[in-house]
């Protein structure tokens, strides 16, 4: 689990610096500027929910919570859940939150570096 969670970390590092690297080189407006700090908020409040409302099954009895970085693990035992907390619960949530909003704003970084192609292309020929 911790490998998925380094390959979205990095993933989302470079999306980030990718978009904003495109916004400036394009000499984006300010609606362009605010599609993507708009996708990166939208992506916090994703991390936010997927840190503390979204759980996962890893068996019949055991289920983690948190993504991608798991938060803690609630165990089925006498007809209840019971909550087992991470060691460094903190420092995932945060971890969680960062990785989910900068992979969220990946489709427009993308769009963006397309967008910069195309008027590149256009203006060479």
């Amino acid at each position: 689990m911790e490998a998925v969670a380094v390959i979205l970390a990095a993933f989302g590092f470079l999306s980030l610096l990718w978009g904003i690297d495109n916004l400036r080189g394009a000499k984006a407006g300010a609606f362009l500027w605010a599609a993507w700090i708009a996708a990166l908020l939208a992506g916090g409040i994703l991390g936010v929910w997927t840190t503390f409302y979204f759980t996962y099954a890893v068996g019949s009895t055991f289920r983690f919570v948190g993504f991608p970085i798991p938060c803690g693990l609630l165990h089925f035992q006498s007809g209840e859940w019971l909550d087992f907390p991470d060691s460094f619960p903190f420092a995932a949530a945060i971890s969680d939150v960062i990785i989910v909003a900068t992979v969220t704003v990946s489709p427009v970084s993308l769009l963006l570096w397309m967008r910069r192609r195309n008027k590149q292309r256009g203006g060479s020929q």
